[in-house]
């Protein structure tokens, strides 16, 4: 995710895990295309998704915000031709 992320413009000092709640189409459409090209498994936006890292963007009080919101895009995208972990 985070190289297709980058591919599409994001830089490296934007949090990705906080795109699933201020650019969800991007991260939705992102799986999207994993799923047209084959993909089996989805791996939720969620790398660096804990109270910890989230801290280092003012974002710890949104952990669960941020993974709910990643899960559901996730599984949005998958329908049932995907499962999602993460």
């Amino acid at each position: 995710m985070g190289t297709m992320l980058y591919g599409r413009g994001v830089f490296l000092n934007v949090c990705y895990d906080e795109l699933n709640l201020k650019q969800p189409d991007l991260v939705r459409d992102i799986h999207r295309e994993y799923v047209r090209a084959g993909a089996e498994l989805l791996e939720t936006n969620t790398f660096g998704a804990n109270p910890v890292k989230l801290a280092t963007h003012g974002l710890a009080g949104d952990t669960e915000r941020v993974n709910s919101a990643a899960a559901g895009l996730a599984r949005e995208a998958a329908g049932e031709r995907a499962s999602v972990a993460g």
